[in-house]
């Protein structure tokens, strides 16, 4: 007699491949959360460190920021650890904010003093809804 040959996996095979595999799976994606929390936080400090503030502004309200704009494409980036006040800002003021980024990459040497701001940078912070605004102190001086 002559025995046929199966083509295929039995179904215990199967059941035990995909046993592994989530196992396997099981132990990896702890590991891949870490990896990509690291990744996120990576990001974020790479993106603050390609920026820096270079002003203090008060808005209506009288919270304090700080306003600096990315190195490359000119993004104005507001630091305050009131999230809910930075976002709310942005937000009631978007224009001003997008008239700000324009100016800051059409303009190399936009804000560069910023002891001495001209009447149009002055103008622009207006717009955004700031009401006062110095130089940067940073703490370490």
């Amino acid at each position: 007699m002559r025995r046929m040959k199966t083509k295929g996996l039995t179904l215990a095979e199967v059941l035990i491949v995909l046993a592994i595999i989530s196992i396997l799976f099981s132990i990896l994606l702890p590991v891949l959360a870490k990896a990509l929390k690291g990744a996120r936080e990576f990001e974020e400090r790479a993106y603050v460190s390609r920026s820096r503030p270079i002003l203090t502004v008060k808005n209506k309200d009288g919270i304090e920021m700080g306003l600096g704009f990315h190195k490359k494409n000119g993004e104005s980036i507001l630091y305050c650890d009131d999230e809910e006040a930075k976002n709310n800002q942005i937000i009631q003021h978007v224009f001003g904010f997008m008239r700000l980024e324009d100016y800051v990459r059409q303009n190399r040497n936009a804000f560069v003093r910023p002891d001495a701001l001209t009447d149009q940078e002055c103008d622009l912070l207006r717009d955004c809804g700031f009401v006062e605004w110095n130089a940067w102190q940073s703490e370490e001086t």
